[in-house]
């Protein structure tokens, strides 16, 4: 994540799913955000702040309306204040994250995932999981083995994942497979056209995860769920 793309489209779906996710199981009482914050840099990420209806989160007038009023901010850290504000609580996982220190930074944020039970994790890698050569936009495995390993059940695991330029069915069930194995428990996906969110539930929510998921899709032609 940079603060640069605060408040674009892709955030209008990101944060209306994690508030659909919240308000929608219960027992999911937090939100622990890992930003992955990387430094703004000079490419025209974040420029698309036009919301249009078929936009997924478009029907969230009061997220539309505040990521429209503090876009030009490019302050990620406003949308904690924005959830507390309607009741749902989120605690954001500080330090700036660099390739070079990535052991460090995912040991810490094991810690912060730790003895938070009914927490609804959510990683934000600037482009997703990690690829054959991985940098400081990639999500590894094994720093998402160790955070999945730190939670308390109940839990949900919730990545975000830029599409690549694939067939999006055969990317995303290729995924799925990868998190099984590295997670030992069923993955969920939920897509746009440019966009997926991966979720790892713990097995205490994993039907109440998925009926969320398919729900919020009937809202959104554009949206597909897996499995």
């Amino acid at each position: 994540m940079k603060h640069q793309y605060f408040g674009d489209t892709r955030d209008l779906f990101k944060y209306d799913l994690l508030i659909e996710l919240a308000l929608g199981i219960p027992v999911l009482r937090r939100i622990l955000f890992i930003p992955m914050l990387t430094p703004d840099d000079k490419s025209r990420g974040g420029t698309r702040t036009v919301f249009r209806d078929n936009h997924a989160g478009y029907r969230n007038v009061a997220l539309r309306r505040f990521l429209s009023a503090h876009h030009t901010s490019r302050d990620i850290t406003l949308i904690a204040d924005y959830f507390r504000k309607r009741g749902i609580g989120m605690d954001m996982f500080g330090p700036a994250f660099t390739a070079q220190a990535r052991s460090a930074y995912f040991a810490s944020a094991a810690r912060f995932c730790t003895g938070v039970p009914g927490s609804l994790i959510f990683i934000d890698p600037d482009i997703g999981l990690e690829v054959r050569r991985p940098d400081e936009r990639h999500l590894l495995f094994t720093e998402l083995h160790a955070v999945c390993r730190a939670a308390d059940p109940p839990f949900l695991l919730m990545i975000y994942q830029h599409f690549p330029r694939v067939t999006r069915d055969s990317y995303v069930r290729f995924r799925l497979a990868q998190l099984q194995e590295c997670c030992d428990r069923p993955p969920l996906a939920l897509g746009d056209g440019q966009v997926v969110f991966f979720l790892l539930p713990s097995g205490e929510v994993a039907d109440q995860v998925s009926s969320c998921l398919h729900r919020y899709a009937g809202h959104y032609p554009v949206l597909r769920c897996w499995p």
